[in-house]
């Protein structure tokens, strides 16, 4: 059903596509009809003594389809935000275990509970199983960056996170950080992924809840450079390290990772308290070369540290 806007008094026309059977309303401001299989247009046109007015509308078949604009698939690199999932509903364009949208941000009317926060909006009361998909388009084949940027105050259980690309499971597990807050939120480091042209379709599927989902970072290069960040709250030895570094954060570490120059990352890890000062990290089976440390504590400080192997 279409309904006209502001037709009182006026000359109305439908216009149909051929497969679309008319049910009641030609000439009146409410229009009823059968749609066909396929995306068409239905035109309408208004002539009173204000003027005339000729209006499209572009009506598709049930199915799947980007948000927010159907013939615009979020172009590849960009950064795309959690509620921008597909048009499509729960087991199409996404799986949610609740019905109804639980926070009050955009969608009401979907199944993805959606809330406005200190980024804008973001996916929150995430469970086990669920998952959001988007449409996209890849112009240029390659490596890309892949990051996502999320909240928690649950100290316990958070993620992971499986990035899923047209079937294929790009990245295992991309845990959140505990951020202290449900407002707070950080960016999970940045994994490489390779990406095909022929690559239409991202599923982020989550293992568990415990995080908020603000946005995806789908990137040709990680944003920020490797520059060292030498803090009080991070302290690494021996370097050049042999098997065994050391790290000392008197704050208490929320988050550590390691990662090649390239941006790989090599190992996260979440300590079980956040009040723990002394953690360890397995260099051994890593190869000769510069690996960058960076860490997080409890007081939302991150720090960045060069290491020589």
């Amino acid at each position: 059903m279409l309904i006209a806007p502001g037709t009182d008094g006026s000359d109305i026309t439908w216009d149909l596509p051929a497969d679309a059977t008319l049910v009641s309303g030609q000439a009146n401001d409410t229009l009823v009809f059968n749609w066909g299989t396929g995306q068409d247009t239905v035109k309408l046109h208004v002539e009173n003594t204000c003027g005339t007015w000729d209006l499209i509308h572009t009506l598709r078949h049930y199915g799947q389809y980007a948000y927010p604009n159907p013939e615009k698939p979020h172009v590849i690199p960009c950064i795309i935000s959690a509620d921008n999932y597909d048009y499509g509903g729960e087991g199409v364009a996404y799986h949610d275990v609740t019905g109804g949208n639980s926070g009050p941000g955009p969608r009401s009317n979907e199944s993805v509970d959606t809330e406005f926060s200190g980024t804008g909006t973001d996916v929150g009361w995430i469970d086990a199983g669920e998952w959001l998909e988007y449409t996209i388009r890849v112009p240029v084949a390659g490596t890309y960056y892949f990051s996502l940027l999320t909240s928690s105050a649950n100290e316990n259980s958070r993620g992971p996170a499986k990035i899923i690309v047209n079937g294929t499971t790009k990245i295992t597990a991309m845990y959140p950080s505990m951020s202290g807050s449900w407002t707070v939120f950080y960016q999970i480091p940045y994994q490489s992924i390779t990406l095909a042209a022929t690559d239409t379709l991202l599923r982020v599927e989550m293992g568990s809840g415990g995080f908020n989902l603000a946005n995806i970072s789908i990137l040709e290069h990680i944003p920020t450079s490797v520059t060292e960040r030498p803090a009080e709250n991070l302290t690494v030895y021996p370097v050049p390290v042999k098997d065994i570094l050391n790290i000392n954060c008197p704050a208490g570490a929320l988050q550590v990772t390691v990662s090649d120059l390239s941006g790989r990352v090599l190992y996260s890890s979440q300590p079980k308290s956040f009040t723990e000062t002394q953690l360890e990290v397995n260099f051994e089976s890593f190869p000769a070369g510069m690996y960058v440390v960076s860490l997080t504590d409890r007081n939302n400080r991150t720090a960045i540290s060069k290491v020589v192997k």
